[in-house]
């Protein structure tokens, strides 16, 4: 018996995150819309799950997903919302935490304005603890390679490497001249993601360009994220809440992320993530990318969270993924 045919009654609740800033080279610093779900099962009792989407970047609206979900045209992330709500239910039904024995991965910094970066910031990520930043970049590839050659040394001396994303904003030959541009460098630079849509015979005869490069693909086509174990990369960006396959059909180094989304959705996919690498040891763990609250102002979800030696650890109060108190108290509307 598949998870929709357990499923009751269907209800949301709409959401609103701030940006602090432009969080990558396609969207805006307007509020970004998702819903809270709140699923009944059948002889389970309800759980808890996030719908969250990205438009900027080829996604449908979230009420496009939101009408989906009610037609029960479910795509991978809807599925992901089901399987997720049904954990959240299993463990509210039983009075537990999710998380009670969990060892939180370690993450990544994000910054998404890599200007910010000089050598108080960085040598204040490194008392940190961060070892490797994340930065957001769009076509402003010349300014890129002018701060690099202002904070190489300070990166260097502190063994922090930095992971470029540049959501699918350049073409072949601009990502091969920055590529030019950048390579004196590549001794602190952890991957590059996501230059331009995925095209084998491009990406490898980049790859035979300039072989110690490595590269990161989260999505591989235009409107579409890999789900094919035939792509290759160095590094694949594994988003829990939305891709729905086996992770353990890859061969290369995998970094789980949050979808940028709510603090339940950064829950999911930690909880996801955390399971992988203990069921499957023979991927080694990478740096994930869940301290994405940050990114945001803050609101009572969030406020619950800390950070300890780059790791988001929830207050593991509560059942299933937690929030029993706020999760109660949301507008809920029916949806089916």
């Amino acid at each position: 018996m598949n998870i929709l045919s357990k499923v009751n009654k269907i209800y949301f609740s709409e959401y609103h995150l701030a940006p602090l800033k432009k969080l990558n080279s396609k969207a805006d610093l307007t509020l970004k819309k998702g819903y809270l779900l709140k699923i009944n099962f059948k002889n389970l009792g309800h759980g808890y799950c996030d719908l969250f989407t990205w438009p900027e970047l080829g996604d449908l609206l979230p009420t496009e997903q939101l009408e989906n979900l009610k037609a029960r045209n479910l795509n991978d992330q809807l599925m992901k919302c089901l399987y997720f709500s049904h954990l959240d239910a299993q463990f509210r039904r039983k009075n537990e935490n999710i998380f009670k024995k969990t060892l939180f991965p370690k993450n990544h910094l994000t910054v998404v304005n890599f200007t910010d970066l000089n050598e108080e910031m960085i040598n204040e990520i490194k008392r940190q603890g961060f070892t490797k930043v994340k930065i957001k970049l769009g076509l402003n590839v010349i300014e890129m390679q002018q701060k690099l050659n202002t904070i190489f040394e300070i990166l260097f001396a502190n063994k922090i490497n930095i992971r470029i994303d540049f959501n699918n904003s350049l073409n072949n030959e601009l990502f091969v001249k920055f590529l030019e541009k950048i390579y004196q460098f590549i001794n602190i630079i952890d991957f590059i993601e996501d230059p331009y849509p995925y095209f084998y015979k491009d990406y490898s005869a980049i790859k035979k360009r300039f072989p110690t490069i490595n590269i990161a693909l989260d999505r591989f086509s235009e409107n579409q994220f890999f789900s094919i174990k035939e792509v290759k990369a160095d590094f694949l960006i594994i988003k829990p809440v939305i891709q729905n396959f086996s992770y353990n059909e890859f061969s290369s180094k995998l970094v789980f992320t949050s979808y940028m989304d709510h603090p339940l959705g950064q829950l999911c996919a930690i909880y996801e993530a955390a399971n992988f690498f203990v069921q499957h040891n023979k991927f080694v763990e990478s740096e994930c990318g869940f301290l994405t609250h940050t990114l945001y102002e803050k609101n009572k979800y969030s406020e619950t969270f800390s950070i300890q030696e780059t790791r988001l650890i929830p207050t593991i109060e509560g059942t299933g993924f937690g929030f029993d108190e706020y999760l109660s108290n949301e507008n809920w509307k029916e949806l089916i």
